[in-house]
C-alpha cells in the first residue's frame, strides 16, 4: 500500500477521534491499553462508566467503526478494526 494512502487514512482516523464524544474517547484509549482485543468485563472493572454508559460508548465506537464485537459467549468480546489499536 503507497505511503500516502496509510497517510491519508491515518489522518483521517485521527480527524474521527477528534469528533467522539468524551466518553467514547476516554473508552478507546482504556482499551487501547487492554489490548487489541479486550473482554466488556475488564472494560467494566476499570473504566469510570456505569453499565448503560459503557453500553453507549461501546456502541458509539462500533457505529464510528473503531471496534467491533469479537465473540458474545462465553462473554462479550470486542476488537479493534486499526492494528494501530491495542499495540503497547
Amino acid at each position: 500500500m503507497p505511503s500516502r494512502t496509510v497517510t491519508a487514512r491515518l489522518k483521517r482516523t485521527v480527524q474521527v477521534i477528534g469528533f467522539l464524544a468524551e466518553r467514547e474517547r476516554g473508552l478507546l484509549q482504556t482499551a487501547a491499553l487492554i489490548g487489541k482485543e479486550f473482554p466488556r468485563s475488564i472494560l467494566e472493572r476499570v473504566a469510570d462508566l456505569s453499565p448503560g454508559e459503557l453500553s453507549g460508548a461501546l456502541a458509539g465506537l462500533e457505529r464510528a467503526e473503531f471496534i467491533f464485537e469479537r465473540a458474545l459467549y462465553p462473554e462479550a468480546e470486542y476488537a479493534f478494526r486499526h492494528p494501530l489499536f491495542g499495540s503497547t
